[in-house]
C-alpha cells in the first residue's frame, strides 16, 4: 500500500477499461484518456492512504478514539473530581456543633459538610496543652508578632486570645492576619519591641474554634479555594461565627477532565518509554493523588532502588504508611517488567521535607506587585526542585537568584533590578544551605521581603 505508484495506477486503469469495454492495447488507443484516469487513481488511493495514517496517528486522536489508545496502555484518562477541604470557625460556646450534609458557600461554590464535628478550646501553649508554640517573634517597626508552632490549623481571620505574656501586644484578643502551615502572624499596635519569646507554661494562646471538612457539591478546579478565603453557612448555626476560613491546605483536589493534549502527552510517554526506571515512575505518577516521584538506585541493576513519592494536593504531602505500601504492592505486581524486580530490593519511602524560610533584601521596584511575582515565581522554583535523587543537583544560591530574576521578569513583564541577595535560613536553624540529602526535598515554610 505504501509502494503503490503511478506505473501501478496506470495498470490499473488499464485493466478497468478491458474488464469494461472489452478493450485491448488500451495504453495505445487511449493514451490520454488512461493517463488522466491513472492521475485521478492515483492521488485517490494516496488520499485514502494519508487518512488512514491520520486516524492512526496519536497526534490526531480526539476524544472517545484517544481514550481508546490509551486503554491500549493502560493509561486511563483522569475524570472530573471533586474539591474539599477544612475550614475553621470561631465559637461562643463550647456546645457548638456542625453537623453533616451542612451547606456552604464559597467563591460562589456550594459545599457539604463530610461529616459532624463539635467545638474545642486550643490552646498553645506548653508541651502540655494542645499544641506547642516553638517561639514568638514581635517587630516594633511593623506592630506585628510571628507565632511558630507545628500543624497549628489555624487560618486568617481567626481570633486567638493571648495571656500571661509580659512582652507588650501578646495579651488579650489578636486577629491573624497571615499564616502557613508551621506559623501564623497577627498585628497589634501595642507591639513595642524587637523580641524573641519562647513561652513558659504561664504564657499561651487559646482560640475557641470549630474545624469542619467540606467537598463541594460539583466537580471540576474551579471549586478550588486558596487558604485564608472566606467561607460561610448558607443558615446560621448556633454558637458558631457567621464567617469561617479555609485553613492551610486549602479546598484542593478538584480537577478538570484531563484534556485531549495533556492524555496524549502521557499516553505518548509510555508508548515511547525508554527505561525501566522511567517506565516505572510513569507508573507510580498513575496512581490518583501522586504528583512527584523520584527513584535512587542502589545499583546499575533495575529494580535495587528506592523509590519516594509525594502528594501535594493532599492534606498533608507526605504520604501514609498505607499509601507507600500500596504504591509498593503495585510495582510488584509490575514485576514482569523486568526480571529482578522483587518484593525484596524494591524499597518505597517517604520523602522527608526540609523547610526554609527565605528573606530577600534589596529588591527593586520594592511594590506589592513585584512581590507577589516574586514569591509566585521562587514557590515554582523550589517546587521544582523535586524529591532529591542521585541524578539531579539542586541549585546554588547562585543560580536561584538568577533563575528567580528571569522567570520574574518573564511573568511581569518587568525589568528586576539590584536584587542584591537571598538569604535563605532555615526555620530550625540549619546553616543556611540548598544542599539535599537522598529522598529529601525543600519546602517553603515562608518568604518575607526586608
Amino acid at each position: 500500500m505504501q509502494n503503490y505508484t503511478i506505473e501501478d495506477a496506470r495498470n490499473e486503469s488499464a485493466n478497468i477499461a478491458k474488464n469494461l469495454y472489452g478493450a485491448t492495447n488500451v495504453n495505445d488507443k487511449f493514451p490520454q484518456l488512461l493517463e488522466v484516469f491513472s492521475t485521478v487513481i492515483f492521488h485517490s488511493h494516496n488520499n485514502n492512504l494519508l487518512r488512514v495514517q491520520s486516524k492512526t496517528n496519536i497526534n490526531n486522536m480526539v476524544g472517545l478514539e484517544l481514550d481508546v489508545e490509551g486503554e491500549k496502555y493502560n493509561v486511563i484518562r483522569q475524570q472530573q473530581s471533586q474539591a474539599e477541604g477544612q475550614v475553621i470557625f470561631n465559637i461562643t460556646n463550647i456546645l457548638a456543633q456542625i453537623d453533616i450534609g451542612t451547606e456552604f458557600i464559597g467563591n460562589g461554590n456550594k459545599y457539604n459538610s463530610t461529616l459532624s464535628s463539635i467545638g474545642e478550646f486550643l490552646t498553645l501553649g506548653d508541651l502540655s496543652r494542645d499544641l506547642f508554640i516553638s517561639k514568638i517573634e514581635t517587630f516594633s517597626s511593623t506592630k506585628t508578632a510571628i507565632v511558630y508552632c507545628e500543624n497549628h490549623g489555624l487560618a486568617s481571620g481567626i481570633q486567638i486570645n493571648g495571656y500571661g505574656f509580659s512582652i507588650a501586644g501578646i495579651n488579650g484578643l489578636q486577629t491573624i492576619s497571615t499564616f502557613d502551615k508551621n506559623s501564623f502572624t497577627f498585628t497589634n499596635n501595642s507591639i513595642t519591641s524587637n523580641s524573641t519569646v519562647i513561652p513558659n507554661s504561664s504564657e499561651y494562646l487559646q482560640a475557641n474554634i470549630i474545624k469542619i471538612n467540606i467537598r463541594s457539591v460539583e466537580g471540576g478546579s474551579i471549586q478550588n479555594i486558596s487558604k485564608g478565603v472566606e467561607i460561610v453557612p448558607t443558615n446560621a448555626i448556633t454558637y458558631v461565627n457567621s464567617t469561617g476560613y479555609v485553613d492551610y491546605n486549602e479546598i484542593g483536589l478538584g480537577a478538570d477532565t484531563e484534556t485531549d493534549d495533556n492524555y496524549r502527552k502521557r499516553i505518548a510517554t509510555t508508548k515511547t518509554q525508554k527505561s525501566t526506571i522511567e517506565y516505572i515512575k510513569n507508573i507510580v505518577l498513575n496512581q490518583a493523588g501522586v504528583t512527584r516521584v523520584a527513584i535512587a538506585q542502589s545499583t546499575p541493576t533495575i529494580g535495587n532502588f528506592t523509590l519516594y513519592f509525594l502528594r501535594d494536593n493532599d492534606n498533608d504531602p507526605i504520604p501514609t504508611t498505607q499509601e507507600t505500601i500500596a504504591v509498593k504492592s503495585i510495582l510488584i505486581d509490575e514485576g514482569n517488567l523486568h526480571p529482578t524486580i522483587t518484593a525484596d530490593n524494591i524499597f518505597v519511602n517517604a520523602p522527608t521535607e526540609v523547610k526554609r524560610r527565605f528573606v530577600i533584601n534589596g529588591l527593586l521596584p520594592n511594590t506589592s506587585r513585584m512581590e507577589v511575582a516574586i514569591t509566585a515565581q521562587l514557590e515554582e522554583i523550589i517546587y521544582n526542585i523535586g524529591i532529591q535523587d542521585t541524578t539531579i543537583t539542586p541549585p546554588t544560591t547562585t543560580q536561584l537568584i538568577t533563575q528567580l530574576i528571569q522567570k520574574t521578569q518573564d511573568s511581569i513583564g518587568n525589568t528586576v533590578l539590584n536584587i542584591t541577595s537571598i538569604d535563605i535560613l532555615d526555620i530550625n536553624d540549619i546553616p543556611a544551605s540548598l544542599s539535599l540529602a537522598i529522598g529529601e526535598f525543600i519546602s517553603v515554610d515562608n518568604i518575607s521581603f526586608a
